[in-house]
Parts: structure tokens; sequence; C-alpha cells
């Protein structure tokens, strides 16, 4: 009789339990400074659940969902919980049309100081309307996303048809109308491409005048690299959206600094606006897998944004890319470089250097005393010298000491250091189309490039350092254009004469079991190293 007593006591217990539990299945425990209608959820291991309906958010695939993220979000970020979940239902459609004004970059996950938050969906949509942005992550440690689909309505670019062209300009018949925003003016960088899958020829535009019901006028820029003489009547362009397009009204998808252990993975992107991933000044280790940039199943638009997949800058930690799958991009599926930093002062014994960066204010990791770097002058191609810090004197703006004088150093001097440059970063099992820049050291294993060009360069920007210890291993490359061309350009540039090749050259550039599909292989200007096993 006591053990009929004891089972039916432990079965109460457990239906008390068991009623606690919440779209996740997490157990309810009391909070005060929470209402009651938001209450996070506890598991057995002090894991605590955010989950967005609890917030308000329909996941219907209409109502506006921002304001109810961005407060399971900042509700998760500020919470004291050793680990926390942000949980999104699996394959609902949340609509983000508009987020809160604290919103930094006008991001819906806003991630700042934030410690073990975990963004979670299965197969999850969000769908966004420009210019909101996707995330901006920051000063965050051992944080995660991963299981959603971004894509956005309406699009960032429309097709249209050419039915005109002059000697500045290209008229084209949309498939829908652009609302071109009250006195707007297009960005700097506003271009529209071909709908072809095997070109990216940019024409570069100031912007539109409406010529009638779905017509407008796409002004070209004297300096375009695709001029109108090359359209054909009727062919189809790829035209940008005023006010959702490149830079109108935000910047990347995804700004990522300052952080460290940030994992994201199983992350399917249809379309963006400008940038993918901007990813700069992080100290600590990121890891991404899984990643696809691919236009959503039965899309007659060749393009997902409209730059850089992943535009990767001034990092001391490890990045790991697995898995991934990138393409078709209006710009470099990767950009690995740092910045260069220019000469300010320096002192009579020409072994001590302040230095400011040529981009960004952002705090970049601390150098150390041993780091290596490169100076040159990218007016003259001059290399001035290699060496190692041998004491810093500051870190902001940076002042240190070099273990060797360069008497060649002048204020046209810039120096790159390899801390800076991605180092050791691993792209492995991926399929890489488009366009390519590498300047840091680091291995590309069992990827597919299907490229219009792979540069391994130091080009006319002030971007560095000058490449070295680059490894391709077990890669294959194919011509995305066709073309019967060098697919892999090793060499260096500089501004007075950007034809010529600079006195500083890439060493090391190793090609290990590397199969070349299409194309004629590489090219490599005299003095710069290649390795072919």
């Amino acid at each position: 009789m006591k053990g009929v007593k004891w089972i039916i006591f432990s079965l109460l217990i457990l239906a008390l339990f068991l009623s606690g539990f919440s779209c996740t299945g997490a157990r309810k425990v009391p909070e005060a400074s929470v209402s009651p209608s938001l209450q996070p959820t506890e598991t057995p291991d002090l894991t605590k659940v955010f989950c967005v309906e609890n917030y308000g958010a329909k996941g219907d695939g209409t109502t506006n969902d921002g304001k109810a993220i961005s407060k399971a979000i900042a509700a998760a970020v500020a919470d004291a919980a050793p680990k926390k979940i942000v949980q999104f239902q699996a394959g609902k459609t949340y609509r983000v049309t508009a987020v809160p004004t604290q919103n930094r970059n006008n991001c819906l996950f806003d991630l700042k100081a934030a410690k073990n938050v975990h963004i979670q969906g299965s197969n999850t949509k969000i769908l966004l309307k420009a210019p909101v942005r996707i995330g901006m992550i920051s000063d965050t440690n051992q944080c995660s996303m991963s299981g959603f689909i971004f894509d956005y309505a309406p699009k960032p670019f429309v097709v249209g048809k050419v039915i005109q062209k002059g000697a500045d300009y290209i008229d084209f018949a949309t498939s829908e109308e652009l609302a071109i925003p009250t006195d707007w003016k297009a960005p700097s960088t506003f271009f529209a491409f071909r709908n072809k899958e095997n070109e990216r020829l940019h024409f570069f535009s100031t912007g539109y005048t409406k010529l009638g019901e779905k017509k407008y006028r796409l002004h070209i820029k004297s300096d375009s690299t695709g001029k109108p003489n090359q359209a054909a009547i009727g062919e189809e362009f790829i035209l940008p959206v005023p006010g959702a397009s490149h830079s109108d009204g935000g910047g990347s998808a995804f700004t990522i600094g300052t952080s460290s252990g940030l994992q994201m993975s199983d992350i399917r992107i249809y379309s963006l606006p400008n940038f993918g991933f901007n990813i700069r000044c992080n100290d600590g280790d990121l890891f991404f897998e899984n990643i696809s940039f691919r236009p959503e199943p039965d899309s007659d638009i060749h393009l997902v944004c409209w730059r850089d997949g992943f535009h990767v800058k001034d990092n001391s930690g490890q990045i790991i890319w697995d898995k991934c799958d990138m393409g078709p991009l209006g710009d470099d599926a990767f950009n690995l470089s740092s910045v260069c930093m220019k000469v300010v002062k320096i002192s009579e014994t020409q072994d001590t250097f302040r230095l400011l960066p040529m981009e960004g204010t952002a705090a970049r990791p601390a150098l150390q005393v041993g780091d290596e770097f490169v100076a040159y002058n990218n007016f003259t191609g001059e290399l001035i010298g290699t060496g190692t810090i041998a004491e810093i004197i500051d870190t902001s703006p940076v002042r240190f000491k070099s273990d060797a004088p360069l008497p060649n150093a002048d204020k046209e001097t810039y120096f790159c250091f390899y801390r800076y440059a991605n180092p050791n970063y691993v792209v492995r099992n991926s399929t890489i189309e488009g366009t390519v820049r590498v300047r840091c050291p680091g291995i590309f294993e069992n990827c597919k490039f299907n490229v219009f060009w792979l540069k391994i360069e130091n080009e006319t920007f002030f971007e560095g350092p000058v490449p070295k210890d680059i490894t391709f291993k077990d890669c294959s490359f194919q011509s995305l254009s066709g073309r019967n061309k060098n697919i892999v350009q090793i060499g260096t540039r500089y501004q007075n004469n950007p034809t010529e090749p600079a006195q500083y050259k890439c060493k090391n550039i190793v090609f290990q079991g590397c199969t070349w599909l299409g194309g004629t292989g590489y090219s490599a200007e005299p003095g710069n190293e290649v390795v072919v096993k």
C-alpha cells in the first residue's frame, strides 16, 4: 500500500513539474523583475529560455515582430543566468519591418556585451524590410546563432529590361514600380548588373529618373566600368532599389567586432541589401558552419547581396569557416585583409613610430612584443622593411619601438601587422563563387572555387599586409566566366604606377594537391614565391 501511495505522489509531482513547461519544454521559475507575461523559463541545468512569443512575437509572416524580438534579445543579454537561449519556433516566418530606435545600426539582434546568449531557430525565416539590418554583435563572449533563413521583402533589387540607351544612361522597363524616396540621392557606391550567372560587370550609377509607369532611366557614371553601349535592347539587368540597396539606410547585415567564441551555423541567406558579414577587430576565435548565400529556390535573379559575403579585417583570433556555400554575390565572397597604419611621427633614431589606422576607429586587439610587421610605401612601391615589435609604448594611438631601425621610413610609410591579419584562418569544405581577395596567412582546404578571379595581392588600396604563408590544399579551381585565363593572380601593385609590380613580394604561396578545371591555372609576377606540391 505504501508503494502505491508513493507512486501516486510521484506522479502528482511529475504532473506539477510538466505543467510549468513553456514552448521549449523548459520549467518556469519566478522572476520578480519580469512581468508575469514575460516570464523566461529555466531548464534543470539553469539555462534560461526566452521564447519570443512570450514577448509578443506572432510569427505569422505579416505582423511586425521587430519590437517583440528585440525585447527578448535585450532580456536575455541583461539576464545573469549562466546560459540563455532566445528561442524561435521551428518553420515559422517572423516579419520585421522596424526595430526599436535604441537598437544600434538599426539591427534586429543587438548583442552588446552579451555572454552565453544563444539565438536558436529551426528552419525559421526572418523576413526583413530595408533599411533594417540583422545583427550588431560586439564585446560578446561565447554566443551563438543557428537555424535561420534570412530574406528581404521587398527585395533590394528588381529585374529591368533595357528599352533604350544613350551616351550616359540606360532606360529600363522594370518588373515592379521603384518607390524613389523624396529628396533621395544615390549612395556614392551604387551600381547595377546584367542578370547573368557568369558576369559581374559593374554599371556604376548616380541614380534614377522616373520616365513613366514601371519605366526608369539609370544614369551611368562617366568612369563606370560598365558602359551604356555595352547594354543590348531587351536584355535583363539586376537593378538596385532606391532606399533599400547598397548602403542606403544601413551597413552590413551582420557587424561583428571585439568578440570571442562566437558560433554561427545552419544559416541560409536569400537576399541582403549590401554587405553580408563585416568582421573586424575580434580578439577571440569565431566559427561559421553551413552558411549559405544563395537565392531562394526558383528565383530568376542571379544575386544575393550587392557587396562582399565576408569582409574580414583586423582580427587577431582564429576564424574558421566550414561547409559554407558562397555566391552569387555582387563583390568578393571573401576579402581577408587588414587595415594599413600610417606613420604620423618618427623618432630621430628611426626605430620608434606613432601610427594611425587608415580606416575605422574601432579598438583593435592589443599588439604585443614580438609581433611581426611589414612596412612599405604604397605610393612608390618601395619596401621599407620588415621586423618585430621590441617595445609597446602606447596602444591608442599605436606607438612602438622596432627591433631594428628603418632608415628609409617617412610619413608616407605604412605599417601592417600580421597579428591584425586574421592569423591562421581556415576555410574548408566550402564552395566559393565570384571573386576572392586574400592577403593574410591561412589555409583553404578541400574547397571548390568557381570564380572570376582569386587575387593574392597587395593592390593600391590601403589594405594589407603583403601576402605570405597562404596554402590551398586539395582545392579545385574553375573559371566562372568560362574564359581561358589565369584564375589565380599573384602579385603586388602601388598607387603611382599601378601597372607595375612593387618591390614587396608575396611569399610562400602553396598549392598542394589542387586541380584546375578551367582557365590556365595561376599567374605570378616575377619575384613572388609560389610552391606547387
